[in-house]
């Protein structure tokens, strides 16, 4: 999930400054484009849970059920299992919907991330006059707010790390930051030495590096 949150950050990143850049970027369609790619598989897979769940559920269970499925449907999903379930309890019992939660943080984040690239790159061009002066400091501004904002969610994260485990580990304050380093690298401000990017061994390296601390987080 972790690593899912950076590619999330990046890659709707990359997509809100490609079409900045065009001056072909609209609200309207960004979010038009996010509904028709999640909520088809997203309501056809409550709607068979439903169905699955009204067969063999008792109605205890499914009183518990029918909650989880009305906050997954409103992408507030990950906000019902903060206030209820330990992820790591296994005497939880049975969750048919938990793994929603971070759909949940992922659309929270969609509904929120538009608004502020755009509000940060608009509020500093508008005070630059040159077209390449504008659009570097646009970027140069929008990438160290998204900094700061990001910096702010980890303080936040290992604050409630010992407040309230739940909402470190279910919440998009405390999850922002792996989302901002997506949006971070989007920005493409780390420059790599064209002898490394054009060596074959030096990036196979990188790469399996990469993948290694990965796999160590896996079991950290």
């Amino acid at each position: 999930v972790d690593v899912f949150f950076v590619i999330s950050g990046f890659l709707i990143t990359k997509i809100i400054l490609k079409e900045y850049q065009e001056k072909s970027f609209s609200f309207v369609n960004f979010y038009t484009r996010r509904i028709l790619r999640i909520f088809p598989a997203l309501f056809l897979m409550l709607f068979v849970s439903f169905i699955f769940a009204s067969l063999i559920l008792t109605t205890k269970d499914m009183v518990w059920f029918s909650r989880s499925l009305e906050y997954s449907s409103l992408q507030i999903s990950n906000l019902f299992f903060q206030r209820m379930v330990d992820y790591f309890d296994a005497n939880e019992g049975f969750q048919p919907l938990i793994h929603t939660w971070s759909l949940g943080v992922e659309e929270q984040f969609y509904l929120i991330m538009p608004a502020i690239v755009i509000f940060l790159l608009r509020f500093k061009s508008k005070k630059v006059t040159a077209s390449n002066e504008k659009s570097n400091t646009a970027l140069n501004w929008a990438f160290w707010g998204i900094f700061a904002l990001s910096l702010q969610s980890i303080v936040i994260s290992q604050f409630l790390i010992f407040v309230n485990q739940k909402v470190a580990f279910y919440s998009l304050l405390s999850r922002f930051w792996e989302l901002g380093i997506g949006c971070l690298l989007a920005f493409n401000r780390i420059k790599i030495s064209p002898k490394i990017a054009n060596n074959s061994l030096a990036t196979n390296i990188l790469a399996m590096t990469g993948l290694l601390l990965i796999m160590i987080s896996s079991f950290v």
